[in-house]
């Protein structure tokens, strides 16, 4: 039993918090219809929560397994290895068997496909890759890249990636990002700190020896692809956040004195990692025309997650070159450009590809069109939730006309861009946000709702306020996000005060809404 506690206490058993983030919207955490979803889904929930599995099925199956290797019978110990809830069972009791051939077999379940649905498919390979680690199974590890990749697109893309980076030789594939087994030890490695921002447990600092591997990337000076810089201001906001990942783990524990060690070792290198971002970003601007589609959507990528101004050197390439693709990410880099001209090419692109004054005479739906042409073919959205960073008149007054459009998507991008500056005409403004609060649509409720919280609108602060102290845990984190997501600094006393809410959950939710609203305002 402590053995199995030890494989899930280490990285499957982060914080509620995780669940809530990355789980959540998926599941439909403890709301209606969770109990839709597979068997396999609900057992591992459970197992996050801290359920246990059945001891004495463990202990029957792992003597079963033993007298079969016994008289090699390991064929029919790989036979009985069908998916379902039994699944992680048999998983156990091979990694406490911990033979070279209870190895051999686990590691030979990867290549197999054992459900359709992508979500269960990748906790059979999560359970999988925590069982190899724990037999340090190293040679395992490119396939555990190979399979944590495929989950990206899944909510368990960081506890994926978090088995993937705490390999010991993981840190090894970091110093070749122009490999393809390097590049994809970058992005799992952005989202082990992505998923330390959203509640992945801080154990995985410890587990994944997160330090010494950011002391090897200072040591080896990589100037390569844009991840690189991607995953080091990743890295620099992880840092910032240290001090209340600390407050998770008990006092004077094993754990609490291993976290400090990671903590200050992090810190300590801290100003040679901005060094080395910089020196990395700076070379972003001078390499926009060059590489394919795909090298330049990496690079505006990262130029939006650092929130570089790069209007000088993109815009008079997007003003020349009609075909630029992706268009809907050189839209939001120029969402942070201080270049009157970007707000100007944005509206002239909206105008001549969206008959906005058409669509806002249609009738408003509900729920989504099942196919958009218009949003397939332009990048309507983007060019909305860029326009934020572009107060003028002119922009204002395209948001509340986007705000009448017929497709529910167009108006919640439109109501999520306004209130970020003095508006220019108050009732105007006020008027389309108090009737956003009424659409048929739940999603352009809520933007509309945190449009008003941003111009200080009494009853759409107050309901933040009361939600963030209703007794339903989820309401709680819900409403923490929405005032991250919206940028509602207005609320961050209120936010503060949850700091210290007796739920571990709550408290670090509200501190990371704090970090989050500090890094807006910096920025």
């Amino acid at each position: 039993m402590a053995i199995w506690a030890m494989l899930l206490g280490s990285i499957l058993m982060p914080l509620f918090m995780a669940l809530a983030f990355l789980l959540g919207r998926y599941l439909g955490l403890r709301r209606p219809g969770y109990e839709r979803h597979s068997p396999v889904i609900r057992q591992h929930f459970d197992l996050l929560q801290g359920a246990e599995l059945n001891e004495a099925a463990v202990e029957a199956t792992k003597q079963r397994f033993r007298h079969l290797l016994e008289q090699d019978a390991g064929s029919v110990v790989e036979a009985s290895m069908k998916p379902g809830t039994n699944f992680v069972v048999q998983v156990r009791a091979l990694v406490e068997l911990g033979t070279e051939e209870a190895g051999q077999i686990l590691e030979r379940q990867l290549g197999r496909r054992l459900s359709d649905d992508q979500l269960e498919q990748a906790w059979y390979g999560i359970d999988l890759a925590n069982g190899l680690r724990h037999l340090r199974r190293e040679d395992s590890l490119p396939l555990i890249l190979e399979h944590a990749e495929r989950a990206a697109d899944t909510p368990l893309a960081a506890l994926f990636a978090a088995e993937a980076a705490s390999f010991t030789g993981f840190a090894d594939l970091l110093k070749h990002p122009e490999l393809d087994e390097g590049k994809v030890a970058w992005n799992l490695l952005r989202r082990v700190l992505q998923g330390l921002r959203q509640g992945l447990s801080p154990q995985v600092i410890i587990e994944a020896r997160l330090a010494e591997v950011f002391e090897a990337v200072v040591d080896a000076e990589l100037d390569g692809p844009p991840i690189v810089g991607r995953v080091l201001h990743e890295a620099l906001r992880l840092i910032r956040r240290l001090d209340d990942l600390a407050s998770q783990f008990e006092a004077e524990s094993p754990e609490a004195e291993a976290f400090q060690w990671q903590k200050l070792r992090l810190e300590a290198i801290e100003s040679i990692l901005i060094d080395q971002r910089d020196a990395i970003a700076n070379t972003w601007k001078r390499i926009l025309l060059k590489g394919s589609a795909a090298d330049r959507g990496e690079l505006l990528q990262g130029i939006i997650d650092l929130r570089l101004d790069v209007s000088e050197r993109l815009l008079p390439i997007l003003e020349n070159d009609a075909a630029f693709q992706p268009l809907d990410l050189a839209m939001l880099a120029l969402r942070w450009s201080k270049e009157p001209r970007a707000g100007l090419w944005i509206r002239s692109l909206v105008q001549a590809n969206v008959p906005m004054r058409r669509r806002a005479t249609m009738k408003s739906r509900a729920a989504p069109a099942a196919k958009s042409h218009l949003l397939d073919a332009f990048p309507y959205l983007a060019a909305l939730e860029s326009l934020r960073g572009h107060p003028c008149v002119e922009s204002e007054q395209m948001l509340v006309l986007a705000s009448q459009d017929a497709e529910p998507a167009v108006r919640a991008a439109a109501f999520a861009s306004m209130g970020w500056w003095d508006p220019f005409d108050f009732h105007a403004l006020r008027s389309r946000l108090e009737a956003g609060r009424l659409d048929l649509n739940g999603d352009v409720r809520q933007a509309a709702r945190g449009g008003l919280a941003r111009l200080g609108e009494r009853h759409a602060l107050q309901w933040h306020r009361e939600t963030m102290h209703s007794d339903d845990v989820r309401l709680v984190h819900e409403a923490l996000q929405s005032v991250a997501d919206e940028g509602l600094t207005l609320l961050m006393p209120e936010v503060d005060a949850l700091r210290e809410h007796p739920n571990p959950e709550i408290a670090y939710h509200a501190s990371e809404t704090i970090s989050q609203l500090n890094e807006d305002f910096m920025r």
